[in-house]
């Protein structure tokens, strides 16, 4: 049985549309709401010695991704909840997965979302490394199951066509890799079934940059004349040449080509909204 920690969101979602042969439980917010205090640890390892199975995975995906949040909850939310999820799973005698971010491999001044993802991928790291059965996912940026956030690129991309006015950016020379979420979940499916430990990444391998993105997509959609490029300054710190080639465990899985991809779930969010 897979037992979701934050399994309301998107990711966690498409993890119930995509369980498989497996069982999915959610577990209820007030039972890990407050994990991120100190002794939560125990507290957490007390909850799973009753209420899971031997060979239960425990997959921890809470989190806060809007950078601009605090960075004392992203501290809570992000590193400190997690790591006391994941040792109350192991000492309960269970498998835990954490999530994270590729950006963590390619930002050399991460933001505050990236710098706690980056933090728990080394905890869990020296975890794994005792033998542990943890794993630390690291996946790159998600699309689908609902209308993009708005503090993310295609969010803002999203109200600027909702609101029909220019969506201004930078030159766009960032690299990304754009996943369908229910396409992540088969992979993480895949990666579990395998029995990944340590640290492991998602990619399908098929990077492009956002100036390639939005063109795409605004083109798709007929709305490349409110694309302003060059607009807005291009970030001090991103991933401007790292490509990461595909797992070979993810070789069976097709996943949906980018471009046509993200301007249908766009043309779906603008439609129903």
């Amino acid at each position: 049985m897979l037992q979701l920690i934050g399994g309301r969101g998107r990711l966690g979602q498409a993890l119930l549309r995509h369980s498989g042969h497996q069982m999915v439980r959610l577990l209820p917010r007030e039972v890990y709401e407050h994990w991120w205090q100190d002794g939560s640890a125990e507290r957490a390892a007390h909850y799973f010695s009753a209420n899971a199975a031997p060979g239960d995975t425990v997959c921890v995906l809470a989190g806060v991704l809007d950078p601009k949040q605090p960075e004392d909850v992203h501290d809570r939310v992000n590193f400190a909840l997690p790591c006391h999820a994941a040792q109350g799973a192991i000492d309960a005698g269970l498998r835990v997965v954490t999530f994270g971010s590729v950006m963590e491999r390619f930002m050399s001044h991460p933001n505050r979302y990236v710098a706690t993802k980056a933090r728990l991928s080394e905890w869990i790291g020296r975890l794994a490394e005792t033998g542990a059965p943890a794993l630390h996912l690291q996946i790159h940026t998600l699309y689908g199951g609902g209308p993009p956030s708005p503090f993310m690129f295609l969010g803002q991309m999203y109200e600027a066509l909702k609101e029909q006015r220019p969506f201004a950016m930078s030159s766009g020379r960032q690299i990304r890799e754009y996943h369908h979420v229910d396409d992540d979940a088969v992979a993480i499916n895949l990666m579990l079934d395998a029995g990944v430990s340590g640290l492991a990444h998602i990619s399908h391998g098929e990077a492009l940059t956002l100036r390639e993105l939005a063109l795409g997509v605004m083109t798709a959609i007929g709305k490349e004349s409110q694309l302003l490029l060059g607009e807005l300054p291009d970030p001090a710190s991103d991933n401007f040449a790292g490509v990461l080639e595909r797992s070979a465990l993810l070789d069976s899985l097709e996943f949906r080509k980018t471009v046509p991809a993200v301007a249908a779930e766009m043309q779906t969010a603008l439609a129903s909204g």
